[in-house]
C-alpha cells in the first residue's frame, strides 16, 4: 500500500511540473507582444529603405516610443524582430535588455553569425527562437511584408511626427490574444490527482492501522507517533520532489536557459509552495484521523473492512466521475486544437506567395479600386473571402447576419460540395443573375432567405439564384484572426458569390482580399497597377497573408501538447485507480476465495457481490456520461479495463493466497 501511495505522489509531482512549465510557456508566447497594436506604414514618396527607416527611428524619437517590424522566415522556426530600440521594456524579455543598436539579441545566440554582437535575451522558445535585430538591419523586402507594431497609447503622437516626415500611419487592431483554456486544464487534472492522494492516504492509514494501534499500546504518544509516521513520509516526499524539481531546472535551464526557470518560478512561485505543503498536510490530516480509532478495534479488525470497501467505492465512482468530465473535455479539446492547427497550418502553407494590400486613406474613389481589382483578378489570382459581417448583427436577425462573400478564385482553392456531392464550379453558375449558396438546412426558410437577401444586394428576387451546399463544411479565412469568433474558418455561413461590379474596398481594408506574387518583390509587380489607377497613394505597402496566421501556430502547438500530457496522466491515473479497487478486494477476502474455491463454489457464487456492484457502476457510469453529455466512449474504455484487470489478477491471486493459507501465512 505504501508503494502504490508513493507512486501516486510521484506520478503528481510530475504532472504539476510538466504541465505548468507548459502552460507557463504557452502563457508567456501567447502574451508576446499581445498589449501591442498593428499598423500599417505609408508613403506617397518613394523613398529608399535608408531614408525610410531614418524617417521611422527620428520620428519614434520624437514621440518617446518604438516601432517593431515582425517578420517570420519561411524556411525556420524563427521569429525575427526589427526595432528602433528606443524602449527597452517594449519587449518585456526577462533580462528587460537595453537595446544597443550595434548589437543583435537572440534566445539561440550560439548559432548566429559574426555579423553583429550578440547577446542572449531570457523569453519562452519551446518553438520558435526569438531575434531582435536593430532597425537599420531590414531589408526592402522584409520592410514591406513584415508586421509593424507599436505602443496603443502613443499611436495619436507618433502619427503626427509620422506625417510631418510624409509618411502616414493606419491601426488595425491588437497584435494577439490570450487564452485561459490550458489553466483549467491543468487545475482540473491537479484537482483529481490531489483528491486521489487524499483517499491513498486513508487506505493508506487504515492499511496500517494494527501497526499504529500496537504503537499506541506499547506506549506512543499521539505526539510520538505523529512525529514518526510524518518524519518517514516526508523523507521519501522531500526525495522525490527533490529529484523532480532538479530535472524541472535541468529541463528548462538547457532547453532555454536558467534565467527562464528563474521566471518561471517568479511567476508560479506561489502556486508551488502551495502545492509542496499541501501533500504533507493532508497526510498529516489523515494521521490525525487514525489516532481517533481506537486501539482494540483496530487490532481486532472491526469496521476497518466495512469502512475500506465503503470508501473504495466511493473514491472509485468520484475519481472516474471527474475523469469521465474532465478526459471527455480534453478530447474534444484536443482535436479543436488539432484541426485548427491543421487549418492553420495548411491555410499558412497555401498562402505562401500571397500578400495583401491595406488602404490607407479614407477618402478614395471607390470606382477606382472596382476596376482594379477587375484588371488584376486573374493576372494575379486575386481571392477574396470577407468574414467581417459574421461578428456584425443586423436587425434581419441570424439569417441576414451569418454571411460571407466569396469570389471565384476562392472556390477554387476552397471547394464548396453541393448536396449531391458535386464540387459546385463558378463557371456553372448563371452568369445573368446573382448567386448566394445556402446551407442545405436553411431550405425551409428560402422564401424569407431570398427576401433578405435581394434586399440587401439591390435587385429583384427573380435576380437572384440560390444553391444550396451540404451542412457542416469550413470556410478558412484568408486574413485578420480579428474578424471572426471562430478561429480560422467560418461553419455553415451563407456565402454571396461576389461580382466583378461590387465594391472590394471594404476587402482590401480588412486584408481579405490578397493577391499571389509571381516574383519575390510583389510592391514592384503590383504597382504598374496601382498607379494606372491612381490608387498608389491611398494603398500601404503589402504584407504576406500567411504571417497573420503563423503567429497562432506556436500557442496551438503549446495547447496541443498540454491537453495531450494531461490525457495521458489522467489515463494513468484511470489504471491506477482501478488497480487500488482491485487489489483492496482481493486483499480484505483473500481466505474467503480461498475457502469458497477449495468448497467448490463457482466463479460467479465466489465474487456475485463484485460482480453486481460492477455491472451498477458500470450502469450509473454510463447514465452519468449521457446526463453530462460526456464522450461515450471513455465510460465504455473505463469499464473494459476494469473488467480486464479483475480477470488478470484473478488467476494469479487465488494462487498466491492459496500457497499463503497452507503455509499458514
Amino acid at each position: 500500500m505504501k508503494r502504490i501511495l508513493n507512486c501516486m505522489i510521484l506520478v503528481t509531482i510530475i504532472f504539476f511540473y510538466v504541465c505548468s512549465i507548459l502552460v507557463f510557456y504557452e502563457e508567456k508566447s501567447s502574451n508576446f507582444l499581445a498589449d501591442k497594436e498593428k499598423i500599417s506604414l505609408s508613403s506617397k514618396y518613394e523613398y529608399g529603405v535608408e531614408e525610410m527607416i531614418s524617417r521611422i527611428k527620428q520620428a519614434c524619437l520624437e514621440s518617446d516610443t518604438d516601432i517593431v517590424f515582425l517578420f517570420y522566415p519561411k524556411d525556420k522556426k524563427e521569429i525575427i524582430l526589427f526595432t528602433t530600440g528606443n524602449d527597452s521594456g517594449f519587449f518585456e524579455f526577462g533580462n528587460n535588455v537595453e537595446i544597443d543598436q550595434n548589437i543583435a539579441y537572440s534566445t539561440d545566440p550560439g548559432s548566429k553569425t559574426n555579423e553583429y554582437s550578440w547577446e542572449k535575451i531570457v523569453y519562452p522558445n519551446l518553438f520558435y527562437n526569438y531575434t531582435v535585430y536593430p532597425l537599420s538591419a531590414i531589408s526592402n523586402a522584409q520592410l514591406n511584408h513584415a508586421i509593424c507594431l507599436t505602443d496603443p497609447p502613443k499611436i495619436t503622437v507618433l502619427s503626427e511626427k509620422l506625417n510631418d516626415k510624409f509618411i502616414q500611419i493606419k491601426a488595425e487592431g491588437h497584435f494577439s490574444q490570450k487564452s485561459n483554456n490550458l489553466h483549467i486544464i491543468f487545475l482540473c487534472g491537479l484537482t483529481v490527482l490531489m483528491f486521489l492522494i487524499f483517499f491513498s492516504m486513508i487506505y493508506y492509514q487504515l492499511s496500517e492501522s494494527k501497526k499504529t494501534a500496537i504503537k499506541i499500546l506499547d506506549g506512543y504518544s499521539f505526539k510520538d507517533f505523529l512525529i514518526d509516521e510524518n518524519s518517514s513520509f516526508l523523507l521519501v516526499y522531500s526525495i522525490q520532489y527533490l529529484i523532480v524539481f532538479l530535472m524541472s531546472v535541468l529541463f528548462v535551464s538547457v532547453f532555454s536557459g536558467f534565467e527562464l526557470f528563474m521566471m518561471y518560478l517568479k511567476n508560479y512561485g506561489k502556486l508551488i509552495l502551495m502545492f509542496s505543503f499541501l501533500t504533507p498536510v493532508l497526510f498529516l490530516l489523515t494521521c490525525l484521523y487514525i489516532c481517533f480509532i481506537k486501539p482494540l478495534h483496530a487490532i481486532k479488525g472491526k469496521n476497518d473492512r466495512r469502512i475500506l470497501i465503503v470508501l473504495t467505492c466511493f473514491v472509485k465512482y468520484c475519481v472516474l466521475s471527474l475523469i469521465i468530465i474532465t478526459l471527455s473535455s480534453n478530447i474534444i479539446l484536443f482535436k479543436e486544437y488539432r484541426d485548427e492547427y491543421s487549418i492553420y497550418n495548411n491555410i499558412s502553407k497555401n498562402l505562401h506567395d500571397y500578400y495583401c494590400l491595406s488602404i490607407r486613406d479614407g477618402k478614395i474613389n471607390e470606382e477606382d479600386y472596382v476596376n482594379f481589382y477587375k484588371r488584376v483578378n486573374k493576372r494575379f489570382n486575386a481571392i477574396m473571402m470577407t468574414a467581417h459581417y459574421c461578428m456584425n448583427p443586423d436587425d434581419e436577425g441570424n439569417i441576414y447576419q451569418w454571411f460571407i462573400y466569396v469570389n471565384d478564385n476562392y472556390m477554387n482553392i476552397n471547394p464548396i460540395e453541393s448536396i449531391n456531392g458535386d464540387i459546385i464550379e463558378f463557371s456553372k453558375l448563371p452568369q445573368n443573375k446573382r448567386t448566394i449558396l445556402v446551407p442545405e438546412g436553411k431550405k425551409p426558410e428560402e422564401k424569407i432567405i431570398a427576401e433578405v437577401y435581394s434586399r440587401k444586394l439591390k435587385i429583384e428576387i427573380n435576380e437572384l439564384n440560390i444553391e444550396y451546399y451540404k451542412d457542416n463544411q469550413k470556410f478558412f479565412i484568408i486574413s485578420s484572426m480579428e474578424t471572426t469568433k471562430y478561429p480560422g474558418y467560418i461553419k455553415n455561413p451563407i456565402v454571396i458569390i461576389h461580382n466583378l461590379n461590387d465594391n472590394v474596398t471594404g476587402a482590401i481594408s480588412t486584408k481579405e482580399l490578397i493577391f499571389k506574387a509571381h516574383t519575390s518583390d510583389f510592391n514592384s509587380e503590383i504597382m504598374p497597377y496601382l498607379q494606372e489607377y491612381g490608387i498608389e497613394f491611398s494603398t500601404a505597402s503589402s504584407v504576406s497573408a500567411g504571417d497573420d496566421i503563423l503567429e497562432v501556430l506556436n500557442q496551438k502547438l503549446i495547447e496541443m501538447l498540454v491537453v495531450f500530457t494531461s490525457n495521458v496522466f489522467l489515463i494513468l491515473i484511470l489504471f491506477i485507480t482501478i488497480m487500488y479497487e482491485t487489489w483492496i478486494y482481493f486483499e480484505n477476502n483473500r481466505k474467503l476465495f480461498v475457502l469458497k474455491k477449495i468448497e467448490g463454489y463457482s466463479f460467479i457464487n465466489i465474487h456475485k457481490t463484485q460482480i453486481v456492484c460492477k455491472t451498477l457502476l458500470s450502469a450509473i457510469l454510463i447514465l452519468f456520461a449521457c446526463s453530462t453529455h460526456s464522450n461515450f466512449i471513455v465510460p465504455l474504455v473505463m469499464i473494459f479495463m476494469d473488467y480486464i484487470i479483475f480477470y488478470g489478477k484473478l488467476e494469479s491471486k487465488t494462487v498466491k493466497y492459496s500457497a499463503q493459507i497452507l503455509k499458514g501465512e
